[in-house]
């Protein structure tokens, strides 16, 4: 019996500003943003996973251990959870939280494990039979996953709507161009907004990103305000044994980092400077774009400072805050809107 073909993508990302004004202008909001609590933050620690009624959680390096605080960033902990520590699950993995469930995502195996922070127990589904790359929790049985699939003859990656016993419900093949480079060159993050109960994808390294309903249906299709131009990728494959890896030779610009969706809105991080910013002002803080759903119009930018000298790596908005992650610390910021009296 022959073995079967393990496929692996390996994106080479580059997370450096562009710093040539691109031409578009930005809007930027009339809010107040202050320092509502700090926390340092050691390297193990690696980003913004989600929340319940009292917790932050943060997750790791590792895919079975996570950081807790309370809301006020205090009284941090470790949670252990009961996912097993290996190679597979830890070369690809992402976390959300859904109290009491701890969900990982592991892409590689390919699964959910659901963890129950209180019993304890854990329940792996092994909901596809392809690797995936995202995946996001719709209901309590479905789970939304871009990821490889049998019904696509390229090397390439879709949209899939499946039940946690791995019933497929639904498929979206034309949302992608299908180019035989594993998704990479149309790779970016998937999110579901549970306010406005859309899901949304949006493209690193395109000014856009997408609407869809959680049936898959395309709502809308936003270009962002960035106006620059497609800068192309290229991909190679290195086949050995029984491995084929799947890399951009050509590594470019993102448009966008990892967003957070909160409320009905997207909140973009840019790395577009704007024809009407300052390159010094820029370097010196993150931007941050809002867009409203589902028709996606912006409706303003704001800046997040650098902290001690560092840029900021990740976010999630809740509400009026910000969980800004930098390398050495964690930052929760309260936004507040100025109004015309």
């Amino acid at each position: 019996m022959l073995a079967p073909t393990i496929l692996v993508v390996a994106i080479t990302l580059n997370t450096n500003s562009i710093s040539k004004k691109a031409q578009f202008e930005r809007i930027f909001l009339k809010l107040t943003l202050s320092i509502s609590c700090v926390v340092d933050k050691d390297n193990s620690l690696s980003g913004f996973c989600g929340m319940d009624k009292a917790h932050f959680y943060f997750r790791t390096n590792e895919v079975n251990k996570l950081v807790i605080t309370d809301q006020n960033l205090k009284n941090k902990r470790t949670l252990l959870i009961d996912v097993p520590l290996n190679e597979i699950i830890n070369s690809h993995f992402d976390i959300e939280i859904d109290s009491p469930f701890v969900i990982v995502k592991a892409g590689n195996v390919p699964g959910i494990y659901l963890a129950n922070i209180h019993s304890g127990k854990t329940t792996y589904y092994k909901t596809t039979t392809r690797l995936f790359t995202r995946a996001v929790k719709v209901s309590s049985s479905t789970y939304v996953f871009r990821g490889f699939d049998a019904s696509v003859k390229s090397i390439d990656q879709i949209l899939i709507k499946v039940r946690l016993d791995g019933e497929v419900l639904n498929r979206q093949q034309s949302l992608f161009e299908l180019i035989n480079d594993a998704g990479i060159s149309t790779d970016g993050m998937l999110y579901y907004d549970t306010s406005s109960n859309v899901l949304v994808y949006d493209m690193f390294y395109r000014n856009q990103f997408f609407v869809l309903d959680t049936n898959l249906s395309l709502i809308s299709k936003i270009q962002t305000i960035e106006n620059i131009e497609d800068q192309g990728i290229s991909t190679t494959s290195v086949k050995q044994a029984n491995t084929s890896t799947y890399s951009n030779s050509s590594p470019k610009m993102k448009v966008h980092l990892p967003s957070s969706v909160n409320n009905g809105k997207v909140y973009c991080y840019s790395k577009i400077m704007a024809n009407n910013e300052k390159g010094k002002e820029f370097e010196n803080n993150s931007v941050i774009d809002f867009y409203e759903l589902p028709k996606g119009r912006y409706s303003g930018s704001i800046y997040l400072p650098n902290y001690k000298g560092q840029k900021m790596q990740s976010f999630g908005v809740i509400d009026d805050s910000i969980i800004a992650v930098y390398k050495s610390y964690i930052v929760k910021y309260a936004m507040k809107m100025i109004t015309n009296n």
